[in-house]
C-alpha cells in the first residue's frame, strides 16, 4: 500500500493555521471538516505507516473555518483555517489531523476521508531530529520520518538588581522683594483732524467687449470623473507570498467604483480579488466578491489600469472592502488603487 504525502505544519498554541488543497470535482454539493487527535506513525502500539486517529471529532464553529473557489470545470481550491487555541484540551507535542470531506456519499468525484494535513503543537525550540531514510521513487514509497530532537530547557532568569534611592531635594531659595512701581505719566492732548478733500468725478465706463466662443471640451480621462481613490498598499520586502494575505479598508460614505490602477516593482506577478462585507457579516468568503474569480493581476508588468464596468461597483456607507492577495512572486512593493465617485 502506498503512503499518502501528508503535510505536517508546526504551530504554537496561539496561532491560526491556514492550508489550501486542490479537489478534483465538477461541482461541490456538500463540504465538511473534522479535527481529530492523531498519533504519528511509528509510536508503540499504533500503525508504522499512517497517522492513527485516537479521539472523537474535536471541530467546532470556533476552531475551524472553510471556504472554496472554483479553478476550472473539474477542480476547486478548498481553504481550511484552524484556530489552535480553541481546540479543546490541546497540549504541547500533540498531533491534530484535519479531514476534509467533499461530496460525501454523493455521485460526484470526491477525496477520501483520510487526514489531509496534520498540525503539531510546538511552544518551544528543540534540537533537530535525525533525518529519515529516503523512499523508493520506483515504488512511490515515502521514507520513514526521522525522530524528533530533544527539547532544550529554559534558561535560568537572573536576579533583579537593587533599585537606588531617590536623591535629597535641595531647599528653595528666598524670593526677592517686589520693586516700587513708578507713577503714570500725564496723557498728551489729541491733535486737530484735517479737512476732508474734495472727491473727484467718476470716469465714464467703457463698452463691454464681445464674448469669445466656447472652446471644445476635451476627452474624459481614464478615471471617469472619479473624486477619490482607495489605496491598498502591499509591502513584501524579503520573500514571496504563497498563501492568502488580506488587506481591509472601511468606506465611511456611499460611492460608485469606476476604474483601477495597479503598480508593482520590480516586475513580477500578483493576483488580488476584492470582497465586500460589513461589520455584521465580516469576514465574507469569495461569495462576496465584486467580480467573480478574476480580479486584478500583474503578470510580468510594473503597472496596469482599466475600467470596472463589469464589477458590482456600488458601495454603501460602512462597507468593508477586503483585498485578498492570493500570491506574490518577484514583486517587493506595490499598490492597487480603486477610483470612486461619492454618491
Amino acid at each position: 500500500m502506498n503512503l499518502k504525502n501528508i503535510a505536517l505544519i508546526e504551530a504554537s498554541g496561539g496561532e491560526t493555521v491556514s492550508r489550501t488543497v486542490t479537489v478534483n470535482a465538477d461541482r461541490i454539493d456538500s463540504i465538511s471538516t473534522k479535527i481529530y487527535r492523531v498519533v504519528a506513525p511509528g509510536e508503540a502500539g499504533y500503525s508504522s505507516k499512517f497517522y492513527s486517529i485516537v479521539s472523537d471529532d474535536l471541530s467546532t464553529s470556533d476552531n475551524i473555518k472553510i471556504s472554496y473557489i472554483k479553478l476550472n470545470n473539474n477542480q476547486f481550491n478548498v481553504t481550511t483555517r484552524v484556530d489552535v487555541s480553541n481546540i479543546e484540551n490541546y497540549a504541547d507535542s500533540q498531533h491534530y489531523g484535519v479531514v476534509i470531506r467533499v461530496n460525501d456519499d454523493q455521485n460526484v468525484d470526491r477525496i477520501q476521508s483520510e487526514t489531509d494535513f496534520v498540525i503539531l503543537i510546538r511552544n518551544w525550540i528543540d534540537y533537530a531530529g535525525t533525518t529519515g531514510t529516503y523512499g523508493d521513487s520506483r515504488l512511490y514509497l515515502t521514507g520513514a520520518q526521522g525522530e524528533t530532537g530533544v527539547p532544550g530547557g529554559a534558561g535560568v532568569q537572573g536576579e533583579t538588581g537593587v533599585c537606588g534611592g531617590a536623591g535629597v531635594s535641595g531647599e528653595t531659595g528666598v524670593q526677592g522683594e517686589t520693586g516700587v512701581q513708578g507713577e503714570t505719566g500725564v496723557p498728551g492732548e489729541k491733535g486737530v483732524q484735517g479737512e476732508t478733500g474734495v472727491q473727484g468725478e467718476i470716469g465714464v465706463q467703457g463698452e463691454t467687449g464681445v464674448p469669445g466662443e466656447i472652446g471644445v471640451q476635451g476627452d474624459t480621462g481614464m478615471d471617469y470623473g472619479a473624486t477619490g481613490a482607495l489605496n491598498f498598499i502591499i509591502s513584501n520586502p524579503n520573500t514571496d507570498y504563497t498563501s492568502d494575505v488580506y488587506l481591509d479598508i472601511t468606506v465611511p460614505f456611499k460611492a460608485t467604483l469606476y476604474s483601477y490602477k495597479a503598480y508593482g516593482r520590480p516586475a513580477g506577478y500578483f493576483h488580488t480579488q476584492f470582497i465586500r462585507s460589513n461589520y455584521d457579516n465580516y469576514p465574507q468568503d469569495i461569495s462576496g466578491s465584486l467580480h467573480g474569480y478574476t480580479g486584478i493581476h500583474l503578470d510580468g508588468q510594473v503597472k496596469k489600469s482599466g475600467s470596472l464596468s463589469t464589477w458590482d461597483k456600488n458601495i454603501n456607507a460602512g462597507d468593508i472592502l477586503t483585498a485578498k492577495i492570493q500570491g506574490i512572486t518577484g514583486i517587493r512593493s506595490g499598490t492597487v488603487s480603486l477610483y470612486y465617485t461619492k454618491n
